[in-house]
């Protein structure tokens, strides 16, 4: 979705949120972060969405995060803002099942779309590729379109997943899995599925908590090293839920778009 966004927008048409730094420090009292300001530059659409994304991730809930909107912005939310705060809020629904057993039993197709969504969340905690546009979320995009596209009762499964040419932009350890979906997504175009797409679904998972860890790295915190931790592994904890979140709802929106199908015949 974001990477959709950055695309179809520009510093002229985007509906900004303006969501004040002061505001945002105020829920991040325990640790320094500097939030990006609202300057008039070509990358100001992301940072308006970034900061939008902070904001919905120190609330525990959607309603939380709406409420506070109402009450302490002078704006009216869009579809596209309450899109995204949909998917970057909280579920209060939780599960206990293990994330890798879920993912185990899920389709491979719902799972290209996890990997997508997954990534590009990690991109919003940290965007490894320092130039603008982001490569990272261009390849998101691309293969987004592509799974959209692909014509998924024909597709023959194969054990290989050879790069092609990619120019890798960076040498951050958990960007492989970015380039992986690069060339699963590429596959695609060939009718051809990648036979082990929950190992790399697994691995988004992976890519979004170290996202997490580089994000607060080196940052003074008024925490002491074992509450910081504690915060550290807490925030992990509740991606990760997110994560189960969203292969679930991915899960219940393909059994109703079947339920509706079979009604219609």
């Amino acid at each position: 979705m974001i990477g959709e966004l950055l695309k179809m927008y520009n510093i002229d048409n985007w509906s900004y949120l303006n969501i004040n730094e002061k505001v945002l420090k105020e829920h991040y009292k325990w640790i320094n972060i500097n939030f990006p300001v609202d300057l008039n530059y070509p990358w100001a659409v992301r940072n308006d969405i970034q900061k939008l994304f902070h904001l919905c991730i120190s609330f525990k809930s959607k309603n939380e995060v709406l409420d506070w909107i109402d009450t302490n912005l002078n704006v009216k939310l869009n579809k596209i803002h309450l899109k995204m705060i949909d998917s970057f809020c909280y579920s209060k629904e939780l599960t206990n099942n293990n994330l890798d057993s879920i993912i185990d039993k899920t389709d491979n197709l719902l799972l290209l779309n996890f990997i997508h969504s997954t990534l590009e969340r990690a991109l919003l905690w940290y965007d490894p590729e320092p130039c603008w546009p982001s490569d990272f979320f261009y390849i998101l995009r691309i293969g987004k379109a592509i799974i959209n596209q692909s014509n998924k009762t024909e597709l023959i499964s194969t054990p290989s997943l050879k790069a092609k040419g990619v120019d890798l932009v960076s040498t951050d350890e958990h960007t492989h899995v970015f380039y992986k979906f690069q060339n699963i997504c590429s596959q695609l175009q060939e009718n051809k599925i990648y036979s082990d797409i929950k190992t790399i679904a697994k691995q988004s998972h992976a890519a979004l908590i170290k996202s997490i860890e580089l994000f607060l790295e080196h940052r003074i915190s008024t925490l002491d090293e074992i509450k910081f931790e504690r915060k550290l592994d807490n925030i992990i904890d509740i991606e990760t839920l997110w994560c189960k979140s969203i292969i679930e709802k991915k899960l219940n929106n393909t059994t109703k778009s079947k339920i509706t199908t079979n009604k219609a015949h």
